[in-house]
């Protein structure tokens, strides 16, 4: 780049085209958005700016180049929702995959204020296990929830979302996700918010794919706040389900002696693509 008073950029539409490469000033204010690293994309601001030009900017390179079978970091975007639209989860960030292969990625989170600085003491955990390796993103992308912990949580709305490396997986290739459907103990249907203990899951694609379900319980929250997720669950550990087959399993011990306890199941059930446990 040399002494350059531009920084290159990519933008990508909201159908997921990458258009051509623009210059951004490097003169821009910090707060408005923050490009550092590889595949760290974090802004606020920016976020809303976007929202009205349909765009989303990447770092850079604008991931590998044509042809390359090695994803690498550049070809994850992230954007951070803290209030997302009504009926839609809270704290959403949602990856984009412009790599071929579904990939594993390394994320690591920190809460920011409304004036783009961190928050100290705030602990940045995930609903999907983007932040421990347990999220598979597809080439269709994915999404998690994020979870803050700390004295300062109020003043948190928005994360910086830092990309540092992904590993390939095979398969995986889900253009679509089937919700996973609550039942009883005698296969009877029922619903997220029932007791139920054993779930459903529909695998649509022509692969074999390891998937994780989680049960969320929301706060209540004031009006114009993000609402959070005060508790996450683990329904059904990693588990394979054949391609294009519908498979029955039962609910973890954990979390039938949580569902007896409350009387209740879930605000949000939600199935992930994860990866195949450890040999």
């Amino acid at each position: 780049m040399g002494s350059s008073a531009y920084l290159p950029i990519c933008t990508l539409d909201n159908a997921g085209r990458f258009g051509e490469v623009r210059s951004l000033p490097k003169s821009i204010s910090p707060g408005f958005v923050e490009l550092i690293h590889g595949s760290r994309l974090v802004s606020r601001h920016m976020q809303r700016l976007l929202a009205v030009v349909g765009v989303v900017i990447m770092f850079a390179s604008c991931g590998s180049s044509p042809g390359d079978p090695t994803p690498s970091a550049r070809d994850i975007s992230a954007v951070y929702v803290d209030v997302n639209a009504r009926g839609r989860i809270d704290q959403t960030v949602t990856f984009r995959n412009r790599a071929n292969v579904a990939v594993i990625p390394e994320v690591h989170y920190r809460a920011l204020d409304a004036q783009g600085n961190a928050v100290p003491g705030i602990e940045v955990t995930t609903a999907f296990g983007s932040d421990r390796s347990l999220l598979v993103i597809p080439p269709s992308g994915y999404f998690d929830v994020l979870r803050f912990a700390g004295d300062r949580v109020d003043e948190v709305v928005d994360v910086d979302i830092e990309i540092t490396s992904v590993a390939p997986v095979n398969g995986y290739d889900l253009d679509q996700v089937v919700e996973p459907e609550a039942l009883a103990a005698d296969g009877a249907p029922m619903t997220k918010f029932d007791p139920f203990s054993q779930v459903a899951l529909t695998n649509p694609s022509k692969g074999d794919v390891y998937f994780r379900v989680v049960c969320l319980l929301y706060e209540t929250a004031n009006s114009g706040n993000a609402q959070q997720a005060r508790d996450v669950s683990v329904v059904v550990e990693a588990t394979r389900v054949p391609a294009g087959e519908r498979i029955v399993v039962p609910v973890t011990e954990a979390f039938a002696t949580r569902t007896a306890e409350l009387g209740y199941g879930c605000d949000s059930l939600k199935l992930q693509p994860t990866p195949p446990p450890p040999a």
